[in-house]
């Protein structure tokens, strides 16, 4: 009786190390348009959308909110992530999952790894032109070397300011096949 009081107490304990050492971190990304345009998609009212940070092997768990038009769909793709036993969580619309209709939310739940920079962006239409935002993997057994940049980090960024987004996007799947225009700005800082 005594060996099956420290085979479970030792089982527990073993389980305890495991469930602690998995670290949640919780985010919320709200996608809707900007208040003056049909064509800009934001996350959290902000471009790019906020920065999503975990450690290496974290449960990242992302809620979705879907406040775009009644007849917009949307899913979140988060670029990098391997999606080891979460393949429903890639975020391929009609592949891995079905989208998210407007008014609803989804939540995402995997494993931050590798670790990295990447990013995440919406996979449907051309609402990855605008909605968008940066994810940063960090791993606390490989310190990262960050070289003082003079003048300040690299932003890289595009605008399509010649035709709104649904007209864009109404050109690409029309039949004739239309191309609505190049990006009209291209700042490198």
């Amino acid at each position: 009786m005594f060996r099956l009081f420290l085979v479970v107490i030792t089982i527990l304990l073993q389980t305890n190390d495991v469930v602690s050492a998995d670290q949640r971190r919780e985010y919320t990304l709200t996608v809707s348009y900007a208040s003056n345009s049909s064509s800009t998609v934001l996350i959290n009212n902000q471009f790019p959308g906020p920065l999503i940070e975990a450690e290496l092997d974290d449960i990242l768990v992302v809620h979705v909110k879907n406040n775009l038009l009644s007849n917009e769909e949307l899913t979140i793709h988060f670029h990098g992530m391997l999606q080891k036993q979460t393949p429903h969580m890639d975020g391929a619309a009609y592949i891995t999952q079905m989208p998210i209709s407007s008014g609803k939310t989804f939540t995402y739940v995997f494993r931050a790894n590798p670790a990295g920079t990447y990013f995440y962006h919406s996979h449907s239409g051309l609402q990855a032109v605008t909605a968008f935002g940066p994810l940063l993997v960090h791993d606390k057994q490989k310190p990262w070397y960050l070289p003082e940049i003079p003048g300040g980090p690299l932003l890289f960024s595009d605008q399509w300011l010649t035709s709104d987004r649904l007209t864009q996007e109404a050109g690409l799947i029309g039949s004739p096949f239309k191309w609505e225009g190049e990006p009209t700005d291209l700042l490198i800082n």
